[in-house]
């Protein structure tokens, strides 16, 4: 899975106090369906037919309620709509910090 190569990038680099989460970032928690399309790429999916995978999901807003975070970020396909409006009033709990950019 994608988060296997993740925690070797994050960890293997030192980078030991960021949190990572493997569920889908949503508006609830519990179980949401999700439709794999290939790789490394799917989305929330409420087609019945397609092969539908059920998931864990993290409500965000109630995570960002109780874990304010210097970054955020949500790779959610789709699910921009509903998850930003759920947690628009604990956004204040992503620190303003002035981001610092690599040079390659």
């Amino acid at each position: 899975m994608i988060v296997g190569y993740l925690k070797k990038n994050v960890h293997g680099n030192g980078y030991n106090d960021v949190d990572l989460i493997n569920k889908a970032a949503w508006h609830q928690s519990g179980k949401v369906s999700f439709y794999p399309e290939g790789a490394d790429g799917g989305r929330i999916s409420s087609c019945p037919g397609r092969q539908n995978i059920d998931v864990e999901s993290l409500d965000i807003a109630d995570y960002l309620e109780e874990n304010p975070c210097d970054f955020l970020k949500m790779d959610i396909e789709g699910g921009e709509e509903p998850v930003l409006a759920a947690c628009e009033n604990h956004l204040k709990n992503v620190r303003d910090r002035k981001s610092t950019r690599l040079n390659s």
